[in-house]
């Protein structure tokens, strides 16, 4: 075979791999946010964990910083309402989200 159809052909793989996870986490996130009733911290992680799975799934890699998610995908954070502990270990891996009430 020749070598450039086995590089686009595991590309293929990759890339499809990869957008079904997107989806499944982003599917997952939605039902989790939709289960919990309506619980403000955990619908506004849902919000996040989405917005770093899109950015991953655009840019290949996980959004740095919060901030970087709040300019560039729309992710808005009430700090006066909630505590937003966003922790990104590596670029590869999915972002650690806390979200808690304030006050």
């Amino acid at each position: 075979m020749n070598a450039v159809y086995i590089k686009r052909a595991v590309t293929a793989i990759f890339t499809a791999a990869a957008l079904s996870a997107a989806v499944y986490i982003t599917a997952s996130a939605y039902f989790s946010a939709r289960r919990i009733g309506g619980d403000g911290a955990d619908i506004l992680r849902c919000a996040i964990e989405r917005a770093a799975v899109s950015c991953y799934a655009t840019e290949g890699v996980y959004p740095p910083t919060l901030d970087y998610l709040c300019e560039n995908y729309g992710v808005s954070v009430d700090i006066s309402r909630y505590a937003v502990d966003y922790d990104c270990f590596a670029s590869n891996i999915m972002p650690s989200v806390i979200v808690s009430g304030v006050g």
